[in-house]
């Protein structure tokens, strides 16, 4: 579902839905458990603090899934992991019903997570969760945070990405209505993002949403309100499957490309027909693009 990078073990950490756990896989695609879901529950986003030797994840009973208890469903948490020996040293369960699914880590640390459900984006904090807005968002997906580290993009599977403000909670609409073309003239489609990271004044973006499914890169504006240029990065091709979310590193992006999810029925289950294969990797050098 969802990978990050430990930098000092060169090695990522990739979560698994239907593992319901968080593996390490090093650069020559060995892989090695880090950690079970506490609740066993399908794991979903990922990120690493290097600073604080910390992880933060989600994890999620998702409704409908047969490989969870109903009496589970609708229920979710964050959990914040040892870096170096995978121990759980915090879990922050939402209150109520909730879809805790992505996240991003501001610069102190603090992950801010969507609930892709109910709309909301909150912040963990003190152990706590704490709203940011529950007003403008249908279905939020991975937010990026913008170099000031004041403010968000948040992408609304739905709506389209959103630029939230932090402090006030208060959010403007990325805008394409003029500029917004790519240089054949087609105009970028900013609904179906399921992963969405900000590198060099640029968006990339995983969107399983869309038809075809494909990874992109739009170029921003100075004023990162409007999207100037479109590239598509991977689209139909036969390594990609339904594409999730990524990582950058150092002057490369690694985006998982065949989630898998594309195979799996509404109850967790495969699919009649369908055949699940290897999870592919793929990078993509930041200077080509």
């Amino acid at each position: 579902e969802d990978i990050a990078y430990d930098a000092a073990a060169k090695s990522f950490l990739v979560t698994s839905v239907l593992e319901k756990r968080i593996v390490r896989v090093d650069f020559n695609g060995k892989v090695t458990e880090f950690a079970l879901s506490p609740s066993h529950w399908p794991m979903l986003a990922i990120k690493v603090d290097a600073g604080r030797k910390r992880v933060w994840a989600t994890e999620m009973a998702a409704r409908g899934f047969t490989s969870v208890p109903e009496k589970e469903w609708g229920r979710s948490a964050v959990l914040c992991f040892d870096l170096e020996t995978g121990k759980l040293q915090q879990r922050v369960e939402g209150t109520g019903p909730m879809a805790l699914g992505d996240m991003v880590l501001t610069s102190d640390g603090e992950p801010i997570v969507s609930d892709g459900e109910g709309g909301g984006i909150y912040r963990v904090s003190d152990g706590q969760l704490q709203a940011v807005n529950v007003s403008d968002f249908i279905s939020p997906q991975t937010p990026a945070l913008l170099p000031d580290g004041e403010h968000l993009l948040i992408p609304d599977y739905l709506r389209g990405i959103g630029n939230l403000d932090l402090k006030s909670g208060k959010v403007t609409w990325l805008n394409t209505s003029t500029g917004g073309k790519s240089e054949a003239g087609i105009r970028c489609a900013l609904s179906g993002v399921d992963g969405l990271y900000f590198v060099h004044g640029s968006l990339l973006l995983t969107q399983n949403g869309t038809s075809p499914e494909r990874v992109v890169r739009m170029e921003l504006d100075k004023s990162l309100t409007r999207v100037v240029r479109e590239e598509i990065v991977e689209s139909g091709t036969p390594s990609l499957g339904d594409p999730t979310h990524g990582v950058v590193v150092g002057e490369f992006f690694y985006y998982i490309a065949n989630s898998g999810w594309d195979s799996l029925d509404d109850h967790g289950e495969l699919k009649a027909g369908s055949k699940l294969t290897p999870a592919h990797v793929m990078r993509l050098s930041l200077g080509k693009v």
